[in-house]
């Protein structure tokens, strides 16, 4: 964020960094009730983006550079015309798993996302456990409804 956010004491970096991402704290439950280290370490690396309806944010067989979380709007599967509204994560099962995008997603409508990386979403991954056993259990979940 910057030099003069780095001279802050720790406390108010993470009151700051709370401040700022409010509202897709608020919209998105993966970032909810996550440790200072997390808000303090990992929220800045969240990229914000915009799709118009219809566009593409991947598509099938691509290498899976990337997760996304909706902060607003509908993010659609191509395949299985499944909605993912606000809040809903995509991307991170292809991560996991090591593999090739399984699916196509689109803009729904117009929407508001933040992106991350790979790199980034992995190290988060080795450095928060309980988040990664906790998106395998949303994945089995996914996996074992749409079975």
């Amino acid at each position: 964020m910057g030099y003069l956010f780095s001279l802050l004491p720790a406390s108010l970096k993470i009151q700051l960094t709370r401040f700022l991402n409010k509202d897709a704290i608020e919209r998105i439950p993966f970032l909810q009730n996550r440790a200072d280290t997390f808000y303090l370490n990992y929220l800045e690396k969240f990229k914000p983006m915009r799709f118009d309806k219809d566009d593409i944010i991947f598509e099938r067989d691509q290498k899976s550079r990337e997760i996304f979380l909706n902060i607003k709007g509908e993010i659609v599967n191509v395949v299985t015309n499944r909605v993912y509204p606000d809040g809903s994560m995509i991307g991170q099962d292809d991560i996991l798993f090591s593999r090739d995008r399984l699916h196509t997603f689109k803009a729904g409508s117009e929407l508001y996302t933040l992106r991350l990386e790979r790199d980034v979403f992995e190290k988060m991954m080795k450095e928060f456990p309980d988040m990664k056993v906790e998106i395998l259990k949303e994945s089995n979940l996914r996996s074992s409804y749409f079975r």
